[in-house]
């Protein structure tokens, strides 16, 4: 069983990680509307997130930790800047075995001793990259390691109805894409035709709504999408819907040509 580390010890166990430009160890920018993009999960979330192969960045951190309120503010500068959503997970109160056996022993190159706070790449349920926590010293040296680490994009998440309107309001040809991050195939579906193609192709304008957490009115969206379900896609070019497919019948052959045709 490995010792359970409090942050106490951070700057002398966190790992110096050389910079990687690839693809494979890069992240897409998952844009956000408006606010600090900082989005916070519980346990919970974070084990589904790591379970649905999905890309993201996520910080860990506890409210007891002073390094970590010291870092809050720069994280939050830096994703209200570049527009970028940073998940969030308070990891106080997990008792060792509840870590062990939870986080560390399905994902032992992720949670490896516990410290926080920790900025950590994930691809497909692996890390790919960590930020060094020498960078969380000053926002500037934090800035310049993730931006070598973010690729450019034009996905967008929205999560209220606010959000919707302004981003339908600023753009005439997009792909709308809703899914539900709790649904397997449908995260799936998100991380292997949006994300990965987003980043093998092109930038491609891409709207994200996911289902469990949209707090706007759904029925809207499907009277105006023409569905009656929240698994869909639908291409809109100069402001009129082209087309639109339920995705969950599709084995992704219908979803790419929309996305080629954005």
């Amino acid at each position: 069983m490995k010792k359970y580390y409090v942050f106490s010890i951070l700057f002398v166990l966190a790992p110096t990680l050389s910079a990687c430009q690839d693809t494979k160890h890069s992240i897409v920018a998952i844009n956000s509307i408006g606010g600090n993009g900082l989005v916070e999960i519980s346990k919970a979330e974070l084990l589904n997130l790591l379970e649905s192969k999905q890309q993201f960045v996520f910080e860990q951190y506890s409210p007891k930790c002073s390094h970590c309120t010291d870092l809050r503010p720069k994280l939050e500068k830096y994703a209200k800047e570049k527009k970028k959503t940073i998940y969030t997970c308070n990891m106080y109160g997990l008792s060792e075995e509840e870590f062990e056996e939870y986080y560390q022993t399905p994902y032992p190159d992720i949670f490896t001793d516990y410290y926080v706070p920790r900025i950590q790449y994930i691809n497909e349920g692996k890390l790919t990259f960590e930020v060094n926590p020498t960078k969380f010293e000053s926002y500037y040296g934090l800035k310049s390691i993730m931006d070598k680490h973010f690729f450019s994009s034009k996905i967008t998440m929205v999560q209220t109805e606010e959000d919707y309107n302004t981003y339908v309001t600023s753009n005439k040809n997009y792909l709308v894409f809703m899914y539900d991050q709790s649904d397997a195939k449908s995260s799936s579906l998100a991380a292997q035709y949006l994300i990965t193609n987003e980043i093998a192709k092109a930038k491609k304008p891409i709207l994200l709504i996911n289902f469990i957490n949209y707090t706007g009115n759904l029925n809207f969206l499907y009277t105006k999408y023409g569905v009656d379900y929240y698994a869909f896609a639908s291409l809109v070019q100069n402001n009129e819907i082209i087309k639109t497919i339920d995705w969950s019948t599709d084995d992704g052959t219908e979803l790419n040509k929309l996305i080629a045709s954005v």
